[in-house]
């Protein structure tokens, strides 16, 4: 599918939440953000480590809200989070942690 910084967010019209899965580090988050209409952010991580470096850095987003733990076991109670939204996009482009993407 590609990375979500290759893809214009503006397009999504109405579109204020994104949740992606695999976050490493925080490119996408940074990428959606930059969109003015995106106003939250959730995002899974299954590393610890990439899921601590996205922690330290977004500390002071109120926007951002990180999960640690695989999408499998993650993903349903993430869209509950978000069912207040009415328009999210959602990116799911996670994958094994012994693949390198």
């Amino acid at each position: 599918m590609g990375l979500l910084r290759n893809f214009d967010l503006s397009s999504f019209k109405g579109a204020s939440c994104v949740l992606e899965t695999g976050s490493e580090k925080g490119f996408g988050i940074e990428h959606a953000l930059s969109h003015d209409q995106i106003k939250e952010v959730h995002s899974v991580e299954i590393n610890e480590k990439f899921y601590d470096f996205c922690s330290q850095k977004f500390k002071y987003d109120k926007r951002v809200n990180l999960w640690l733990g695989s999408s499998e076991d993650k993903l349903e109670e993430m869209i509950l989070s978000v069912s207040h939204v009415d328009s999210c996009i959602y990116w799911l482009d996670a994958h094994l942690p012994s693949d390198p993407g």
